[in-house]
């Protein structure tokens, strides 16, 4: 039995009032609730799938009812639902900015009961950023025929928000793109406040604790994640580094760990390989942007969601295997656990500075002991490599050495802050857990 509801916020309102769709067994029961405070009385018209019939329900019978059947709580009601940011840096060698496709098609279902994405281009071309909340009808194929002009105005009708005027000089750049997500995050948390929520980059990559192909300095990064993480009172749920090459470094989760619970990530350089027998289904099979959706709707708890999601990496892997075999291409996914990292962190800090840059960090870690092996390996939960095709020739056992990223000291100075918010509760609530925390939705709702 599950509640799940729709992307309209109402402003300016005590309680934000969407509408439901109820599923149970072979029914399905919508209540458009048109209400924003719940001040009077008001209609639920109800739809059986058993026969079409309407009744008016008084709110007080509906918390009868809700409080009588136990149901899983989605979206606003509850913990489950989840919002992806989506960040792509667009050059025009890659993508024109008179262009409806390309990076638009790579998720194409932006939305569903479970998981909203928001995607956020870093343009090149016009050196802005914009945000965008693209629905599942979006054509990506429109431009065919069309003039530069009219492209660009279909694409730019579901830009939420656009930043121009970034600067060419990388540091100036660097803290235009952090002022830029963090005006898009204040807008996002608004209208999804109580949803868990996860960073996913699509580009290149490597280490140092930088983000979106290094535009964004260490420094800016932990910046706009205390200001993510502040806005919506809790740690995100996860950041997706595992498409970008080499963000699997020590460097990286130092940024990122404090402000989230999970990190992926590989310490290896990502792709050089293609499937043996390439088809549409084994591309939608592996591929994150596709399968997110479901896994995040099917699977209880975030740990195994984004195991699941390394599964993924796993399977392309097989798909591959001559290929890779062939060309002694070695590949790697990692699950990071933070609330572990922090443990290696304390061990290794000390020692930072004298470990030579772009190591394995394991190999370098051996000499000082099993405490600081074991608590490396206690960070990495989860992963999936090739290491079974063919005897691999690098060393990279899943985290980097530290090292530099070019910016100014300032900008590179990482310090591990103690982010402390209530816990998120990650299991279906049952109903009974639902009036309790939404009390105004019925104040005088019986307590079952």
């Amino acid at each position: 039995f599950y509640v799940i509801r729709t992307n309209e916020f109402v402003q300016n309102c005590d309680w934000a009032c969407r509408s439901v769709n109820v599923r149970l067994e072979q029914s399905i029961i919508t209540l458009p609730l048109e209400c924003c405070r719940f001040e009077s009385i008001r209609e639920w018209t109800v739809f059986f799938g058993c026969g079409r019939s309407i009744m008016k329900l008084y709110y007080i019978l509906c918390c009868i009812f809700i409080g009588l059947v136990p149901f899983s709580v989605h979206s606003a009601f509850g913990a489950e639902h989840t919002v992806m940011v989506r960040v792509v840096h667009v050059n025009p060698e890659w993508m024109p900015y008179a262009s409806t496709g390309g990076w638009t098609s790579a998720v194409p279902v932006k939305e569903s009961s479970s998981l909203k994405y928001y995607e956020v281009a870093i343009w090149d071309e016009t050196q802005s950023v914009h945000l965008y909340a693209f629905p599942n009808e979006y054509d990506p194929n429109y431009g065919q025929g069309k003039t530069d002009q009219e492209k660009i105005a279909y694409r730019e009708q579901y830009a939420l928000e656009s930043l121009s005027g970034m600067p060419i000089d990388r540091e100036a750049r660097s803290l235009f793109i952090r002022n830029a997500m963090q005006s898009f995050i204040s807008r996002i948390a608004q209208n999804y406040p109580r949803s868990r929520y996860a960073l996913y980059f699509s580009g290149h990559g490597s280490p140092g604790g930088t983000l979106f192909s290094g535009l964004l300095a260490p420094k800016h990064v932990q910046e706009l994640l205390t200001f993510w993480t502040t806005a919506i009172q809790h740690k995100l749920a996860f950041i997706d580094m595992g498409g970008p090459c080499n963000k699997g470094g020590y460097n990286d989760l130092n940024a990122f760990c404090p402000f989230s619970e999970y990190y992926i990530a590989s310490d290896l350089p990502n792709g050089g390989y293609i499937f043996d027998s390439w088809s549409p289904e084994k591309y939608s099979e592996t591929n994150p942007d596709e399968r997110y959706h479901d896994l995040i709707e099917q699977n209880s708890t975030m740990r195994i969601v984004l195991e699941k999601r390394i599964d993924l990496k796993r399977t392309g892997y097989l798909y591959s295997r001559n290929n890779m075999t062939a060309n002694k291409v070695e590949q790697a996914n990692y699950l990071y656990a933070c609330a572990e990292y922090k443990v290696l962190y304390d061990q290794v800090q000390p020692i930072a500075a004298s470990l030579p840059p772009y190591q394995d960090l394991q190999k370098q870690l051996s000499q000082y002991g099993s405490a600081y092996l074991q608590a490396l390996a206690d960070t990495i939960v989860y992963q999936a490599d090739n290491r079974d095709f063919f005897p691999w020739e690098v060393t990279a056992n899943g985290m980097l050495t530290p090292n530099s990223t070019g910016f100014s000291s300032e900008l590179e100075q990482l310090s591990y802050p103690i982010i402390d918010f209530p816990d998120r509760q990650e299991v279906p609530l049952p109903a009974i857990n639902l009036l309790l925390r939404h009390k105004n939705i019925c104040p005088w709702c019986p307590l079952f």
